[in-house]
């Protein structure tokens, strides 16, 4: 069975890294981007005390039984 939970992260350094690098890139100021770069997906591996909020399930998938081998 595999879940889908969404939780609230609070890193700075991922923001920094992510949406606040626009706002210079190499001399440049390209805060336009951050249109589109916020409503990306991002999938990764986190810190657990980046992790702001319980999890909620969002979505729960069925369960696959696997045959004898």
């Amino acid at each position: 069975r595999c879940n889908i939970s969404l939780a609230a992260v609070g890193d700075t350094r991922k923001h920094s890294d992510r949406i606040a690098f626009w706002d210079d890139v190499y001399g440049f100021k390209m805060t336009c981007m951050k249109k589109a770069v916020i409503p990306e997906a991002v999938v990764e591996v986190l810190k657990p005390e980046t992790v702001i909020s319980e999890p909620a399930v969002i979505k729960v998938g069925e369960e696959i039984v696997l045959g004898s081998f």
